[in-house]
């Protein structure tokens, strides 16, 4: 039986189970393997897998992975397909300083990073994820004492005044649809709100032109607008879905194996 590797810190989770699950229905018999087990064990055989998807190596509360999963990606037969090997092997680490400077290098429209803050501005750590360590700041006094949890790098960017952002995940250069979210009242003040107007299909035509750019198969692509004008937040190559399967009445798992299975060396 053809078997497909499933590699996250997170095997309970949603993403990696409902992954699992499309997995057999395809009579496939599918492994999910935490990355802190392939350290500790050394025994994963690559050999026996004709399909390899690593999901996020990083972790919450402990320190990252990543070197383990490059070494995995790297380590795998010319026979098996990985998703989204190209865009791993050209950028292990993805940050939001490196992504913006590469979407504006290439003539795409992504929020602009501030060499001298204006304030209030908004404050983000170049990694970091659900919203961590991204802090809108009134002041200098308050960006130092943010800056002050975090060793890594740090960005400015400008308020964006809008009370939307919308998700799109992409799959095969293809929309797998969009959900509209709102901005988080940490960010806006009442009366900042001004709801852009941009029509859906500028929004997937941008998404998919971000995910191109990044060499990736899959991503989840999150944008925004001011005055109507469209903008890249960010492009996260191992996106979770279970809002987006719900919002969006969709089964992404099921897609992505599709999609993989579908693909030949």
């Amino acid at each position: 039986m053809k078997q497909l590797l499933i590699l996250t810190r997170f095997p309970p989770e949603y993403e990696p189970q409902r992954l699992a699950e499309a997995t057999k229905k395809k009579g496939i018999e599918p492994k999910i393997v935490n990355y802190q087990k392939v350290v500790l064990s050394r025994d994963l055989d690559l050999n026996e897998f004709d399909w390899v998807i690593p999901r996020s190596a990083a972790h919450r509360h402990k320190k990252s992975l990543l070197s383990v999963k490059m070494a995995l990606v790297k380590a795998l037969p010319e026979k098996t397909i990985c998703l989204n090997e190209e865009t791993y092997s050209r950028w292990p680490k993805l940050g939001k300083i490196k992504q913006a400077e590469i979407l504006t290098k290439n003539g795409l429209s992504a929020i602009p990073t501030l060499e001298k803050p204006v304030f209030p501005a908004i404050l983000k750590a170049e990694f970091g994820s659900h919203s961590r360590r991204v802090i809108r700041v009134e002041t200098k006094k308050e960006a130092e004492k943010a800056m002050m949890t975090y060793s890594g790098k740090w960005l400015y960017q400008p308020i964006i005044k809008t009370p939307v952002y919308w998700r799109v995940i992409v799959l095969g250069d293809k929309s797998l649809g969009m959900m509209e979210r709102k901005t988080s009242k940490r960010f806006l003040k009442s009366g900042e709100e001004e709801k852009p107007k941009v029509a859906r299909s500028k929004i997937e035509a941008l998404a998919i032109k971000a995910t191109q750019l990044f060499k990736a198969e899959m991503a989840g692509v999150d944008l925004l607008a001011e005055k109507n004008k469209l903008m890249v937040i960010e492009v996260n190559r191992s996106p979770q879905f279970q809002i987006f399967d719900r919002l969006v009445k969709t089964n992404v798992a099921s897609k992505v194996i599709d999609y993989l299975t579908s693909i030949s060396k």
